[in-house]
């Protein structure tokens, strides 16, 4: 009989049954992401010893507490740069193919998590689907672009989108454990997720990995690159520095860079005018998703895109 323990590739993690589904919460995809890795490609989790106990959601990414993607009641409120983390829901971890759902959450790039009380899975897998949501890497941590970032390695600007793919290789690799088949996962985001999606879609890394996207009030957001190293520079400039560095944004205070990227936002119009977003950096993105996506990008992808809407106030005619 299932005990609700289920080995993944890091470790043995023990769900929570209600109501005919299993929950799989903060389990983590990457290693924790601070110091000199706070500016970093996401790397491996460090093996655990042990059952994790996978009912409690993990911290959301740093993010402004106002504006979009504002905290609904019950949604976490914790926030810390622990953050690489998803959810499961599954009706069973045994041997059947269910289809998958991998949801990335909007919010301007700059607040959401993949915890809210509004991505819940429970629904989704009493009909069947895996659910999987997670958090990313938001604002300045993920997006925040400028060359005194770049590494000898690699040039770095899209951090938040390579956790997504982090947790895209995590469901490849463990989904099949919880009942989902890694044959069949559809990628679907809202907003600042589904332009994330058109993102990934353009620098090929979703072939093999997905079967389907989805992309619901969004399309493609890049910012040109001399515009985000200028919004780079204005936002050290709010911690009294005259220029980028690697060293001291490693290593400053959290609290100081949210407030500092407050500033930023406040400046510039609003989070809705999303000062941090991805930009074609010459390595994930090696050109405009507009051109890779116009040049074919999508071919073997089932690709569906339409727009989220308020119902009418109005009694339809």
């Amino acid at each position: 009989m299932f005990n609700g323990v289920v080995a993944t590739d890091s470790g043995r993690v023990r769900g929570v049954e209600s109501d005919g589904c299993w929950s799989f919460l903060g389990i983590r995809y990457a290693a924790p992401v601070s110091g000199a890795a706070r500016f970093a490609a996401p790397q491996p989790v460090e093996p655990w010893k042990g059952i994790f106990a996978a009912d409690v959601v993990s911290p959301v990414a740093p993010q402004p507490r106002t504006g979009i993607g504002s905290y609904l009641p019950g949604d976490p409120m914790e926030q810390g740069e622990d953050c690489l983390s998803l959810n499961v829901w599954t009706a069973g971890c045994d041997a059947e193919r269910r289809p998958v759902i991998v949801f990335l959450h909007g919010g301007a790039f700059l607040s959401g998590t993949g915890a809210g009380v509004l991505y819940r899975g429970a629904g989704f897998a009493r009909r069947g689907v895996v659910l999987v949501t997670l958090n990313y890497r938001l604002g300045f941590l993920g997006f925040l672009a400028h060359p005194e970032l770049d590494t000898a390695e690699a040039r770095l600007a899209n951090r938040g989108l390579l956790d997504q793919l982090s947790a895209l290789e995590w469901v490849e690799k463990n989904i099949a454990q919880f009942g989902g088949d890694p044959g069949n996962v559809t990628l679907v985001g809202e907003s600042a997720g589904a332009m994330s999606i058109a993102d990934l879609v353009a620098s090929g890394e979703l072939k093999g990995r997905v079967r389907r996207v989805a992309l619901e009030s969004g399309a493609t957001s890049i910012a040109p690159r001399t515009d985000a190293f200028k919004m780079a520079e204005r936002f050290v400039s709010f911690l009294g520095d005259s220029h980028v560095s690697l060293a001291k944004l490693s290593s400053a205070p959290m609290a100081e860079l949210v407030a500092a990227q407050d500033g930023v936002i406040e400046e510039f119009g609003g989070a809705a005018g999303m000062p941090f977003r991805p930009i074609v950096d010459g390595e994930l993105l090696r050109v405009h998703p507009d051109t890779a996506i116009a040049a074919g990008a999508t071919v073997g992808l089932d690709v569906l895109a339409g727009t989220t809407n308020r119902a009418s106030r109005s009694r339809p005619r």
